[in-house]
């Protein structure tokens, strides 16, 4: 949400498949929380990119974790 682009990647292809919909259900408790506003979890989710492959996923990154 600081507005960073971000890869992940999972070795199993079922979970790239949910990963997003689990990130968009976490951030919508967010928004019932209050913590921030609905507008937010589109506005995170288009700059998250699953990746098959591990290599495509740091490829010319600045931070690995």
């Amino acid at each position: 949400m600081a507005g960073f682009q971000v890869r992940c990647y999972d070795a199993e292809a079922d979970v790239r498949d949910i990963v997003l919909d689990r990130i968009r259900d976490n951030l919508s408790r967010m928004v019932a929380a209050g913590i921030i506003a609905n507008e937010a979890i589109e506005e995170t989710l288009v700059r998250i990119t699953v990746c098959a492959e591990e290599s495509a996923a740091v490829q010319s990154t600045e931070f690995v974790t």
